[in-house]
């Protein structure tokens, strides 16, 4: 039996499916939030994400994630500009994500990520950046990050996520 347990308030969500007859892994996309401008990105391998690397200034910059790739450690591209101070997160062995949200807004006549925070089983993670505009959370109690997706030119313009149930 497939289960998913997700609370939130969102404008989109696509269900895809393998084999929708047995209903087998099925992935929800959620979001994006934030806005539409920017190059369209996907990260598929949220599910050995080791470490987030955030540049932030007066928004969120850029996105960076390093992954395990069987026994080797390798990093994503940089999603967004390279402005900005760098954060890095650090997740433990056992760390699993439970939750991010944040907050997006205007920025210079453009809608971007203005802050995020990242709340794992160990406990949370941020806020980092300015925490207003209208807010987004995505707290998933039975299921999985699987994926980050958005858009990105010089900040981040738009961060969404796909999850899989349990």
């Amino acid at each position: 039996m497939t289960s998913f347990e997700v609370e939130f308030d969102l404008t989109y969500i696509e269900l895809h499916s393998d084999d929708e007859a047995s209903g087998e892994d099925v992935v929800v996309v959620v979001g994006p939030w934030g806005g539409s401008g920017g190059t369209e990105w996907l990260f598929q391998h949220a599910l050995t994400i080791t470490k987030i690397k955030l540049t932030v200034g007066d928004v969120i910059n850029s996105i960076t994630f390093q992954y395990m790739d069987g026994e080797t450690a390798k990093w994503s591209p940089r999603y967004g500009g390279g402005d900005g101070k760098p954060v890095t997160i650090e997740f433990g062995t056992n760390d699993y994500l439970k939750c991010v949200s944040g907050y997006y807004g205007s920025y210079h006549g453009h809608t971007v990520i203005k802050s995020l925070k990242f709340v794992t089983n160990s406990g949370p993670y941020g806020p980092y950046g300015q925490e207003e505009g209208t807010a987004f959370s995505l707290p998933v109690t039975a299921g999985s990050f699987v994926a980050f997706y958005g858009n990105a030119r010089q900040w981040l313009d738009a961060l969404g996520f796909h999850l899989r149930p349990n």
